[in-house]
């Protein structure tokens, strides 16, 4: 009870602009900490991820995170909790903002993605096909990390990812079948595993 009220302060603190950073100096330890403590709680998942979503916004507390072993504690919270879709979106919605470092002078930096970092991915997209929520977030984070021509090398290795994708924009045509950026991303994949 007392991790769940301490991790929804420390969420509530970390929304404003102006204080991710500070926050972020002061609570990433102890969240990912008691995250990974107690990582059989759902609510506890939901809400420390939640934090690092928000945290994760400003690029100072990548370094921090990326310290903490976060990577790895998302992937273990989507294997562990693959059948809870709350838990599932939370950890996605984490790994979307922490996918892409965005520097007004220094352009965007993207995460560099290994087979590792795709298989839980590609895992909830099965098992919450019918899941918008589930799907939107996983669609965002894999057009983000096509942002990388490595990454999109990657992503066309992979035996699952095109028909992922593909089943997603079928599925939630309202979502995503109008948009031009995830139907470039049908297409990249397309066009890759075409000249391999």
């Amino acid at each position: 009870q007392m991790q769940v009220k301490g991790l929804c302060f420390v969420w509530s603190l970390a929304i404003p602009k102006h204080l991710k950073k500070r926050v972020g100096w002061c609570a990433i330890e102890p969240v990912v900490n008691g995250l990974s403590a107690h990582i059989s709680v759902e609510k506890i998942c939901s809400d420390g991820l939640g934090c690092i979503k928000s945290l994760a916004l400003n690029p100072s507390n990548r370094g921090l995170l990326e310290e903490c072993g976060i990577f790895e504690l998302i992937h273990a919270c989507l294997w562990r909790h693959s059948e809870n879709s709350s838990v599932c979106e939370a950890a996605l919605g984490a790994f979307c903002n922490l996918s892409v470092i965005v520097h007004p002078h220094l352009g965007d930096q993207v995460l560099q993605i290994v087979t590792e970092d795709l298989q839980p991915i590609c895992f909830v997209m099965e098992t919450h096909a019918h899941v918008k929520g589930v799907q939107e977030l996983s669609m965002k984070l894999l057009k983000n990390f096509a942002l990388s021509p490595v990454n999109i090398l990657e992503l066309e290795m992979h035996p699952s990812i095109a028909a992922l994708v593909q089943a997603a924009v079928t599925t939630f045509h309202d979502s995503f079948g109008g948009r031009e950026d995830y139907l470039d991303l049908l297409q990249i994949l397309a066009t890759y595993s075409q000249s391999y």
